[in-house]
């Protein structure tokens, strides 16, 4: 573990002036500017600044791809707000372990990470079969709710066989057998 920078031993409270004046725009050296008017003696190298806000860099783009990413995929599953987050933490994991398998040679994994990896494999199975699950059990109470509508329609209509023909709109429209 490489030893804590200058940087990293400042208190907390510059670190995060650091990072929201980074956020904001400002440059390498308009933050150091600002760091020696709240204190001249803070002993921070431009250089050690500059590879500390290439980190937050590096942080905030990731955090926006996976952002992106993971709008991207509640977009993707439609309306449902019971399975989109499920589905899109599904879709997040099941690309998590395979980047680690694509890195990492399971030949090269020790038993620690070859059962964190199992794990996270068996709870993406778990996870899945629960979304699936969940799917169908939506489709299949609004199916019966659209069912029991039409019935209900039928019903009050002055059709002459009522039973006939909720039976052929139960069976042909929504797949149900009475």
């Amino acid at each position: 573990m490489p030893r804590p920078s200058k940087i990293d031993k400042l208190p907390v409270e510059l670190k995060n002036l650091i990072g929201q004046l980074r956020t904001n725009g400002a440059t390498i050296d308009e933050i150091m500017a600002k760091l020696r008017e709240i204190d001249p003696s803070i002993d921070v190298s431009r250089s050690g600044l500059g590879v500390h806000v290439q980190d937050i860099d590096r942080m905030v783009e990731s955090m926006q791809q996976s952002r992106a990413v993971a709008d991207a995929i509640v977009a993707r599953f439609g309306s449902e707000p019971d399975t989109r987050i499920s589905r899109a933490a599904i879709e997040m994991l099941q690309s998590f372990v395979m980047k680690v398998m694509v890195k990492k040679n399971t030949d090269e994994m020790d038993a620690e990470e070859l059962n964190q990896l199992t794990m996270a494999i068996r709870n993406l199975s778990v996870a899945t079969k629960t979304d699936v699950e969940a799917t169908s059990k939506i489709r299949r109470e609004m199916t019966e709710k659209a069912a029991a509508a039409a019935e209900k329609v039928i019903n009050a209509s002055g059709a002459p066989d009522k039973a006939a023909l909720v039976s052929k709109v139960r069976e042909q429209i929504y797949g149900l057998r009475s």
